[in-house]
Formats: structure tokens, C-alpha cells, sequence
């Protein structure tokens, strides 16, 4: 794919727009601050780690410790996943978003962070 030069928050507006009309059937976004590996957030510090065994510890002890506190039916390892994942634990799934404003706003997130 093309390197495409945004310049405003309008002419971002206008490029997905231009994008999407492009007959394009399912368009994802990816909002990542800095320009790395697409990589989950469990394998970022060491990408060759197999981290298999602690991530199924990490879901175990999500699911003991959680049980008086979630009012959801949470049935498949999937979805302990994406319900970790939401509130900040490291998982290897990677969020994408079809809304691209969403994804701008990852992007642009830290920008003035310390």
C-alpha cells in the first residue's frame, strides 16, 4: 500500500472517505502511536518469548478473581481475552477498529505524554 501524507484533521477526513468509496467491503484500522511491529502487548518486550503458559496463567487467575465482580456470562477463553484485554492486561490480541476516529485517537494519545 501507498504512503498517504495527512496534513489536517479535514484532509484525514477526506482520504478515508475517499477510501471507503473505493468499494472496499470491510476496511480496519490499526491506532498505534508509534511506527513498530504490529506486535500484542504480551510478546512487546521479548517478541521471541513463548508466553503461552503465562498468558493461560494470567486468564486462570482473571477467572478466580473475578467471579463476584463481572455480571456478564463470559463462556469461551476469547472472550476472558477481549474482556482482559479491555481493562489492561496484557493479552495477544491485537485492537482494531473500523471506526478510523478511533483509531486516530490511539494514534495521537500520547502525543504531548511525559
Amino acid at each position: 500500500m501507498e504512503e498517504i501524507q495527512i496534513n489536517s484533521f479535514k484532509d484525514y477526513v477526506s482520504k478515508i472517505e475517499k477510501i471507503r468509496n473505493e468499494k472496499h467491503k470491510i476496511i480496519l484500522f490499526r491506532g498505534q502511536s508509534k511506527d513498530l511491529n504490529l506486535l500484542p502487548s504480551i510478546a512487546k518486550e521479548n517478541p521471541k518469548n513463548d508466553t503461552t503458559n503465562v498468558e493461560r496463567e494470567m486468564l486462570e487467575e482473571l477467572k478466580r478473581r473475578s467471579q463476584l465482580l463481572i455480571t456478564r456470562n463470559i463462556k469461551t477463553d476469547w472472550e476472558w481475552l477481549v474482556f482482559a484485554q479491555h481493562f489492561g492486561l496484557k493479552t495477544r490480541l491485537l485492537d482494531w477498529s473500523s471506526n478510523p476516529l478511533t483509531a486516530l485517537w490511539f494514534s495521537c494519545k500520547n502525543e504531548y505524554s511525559i
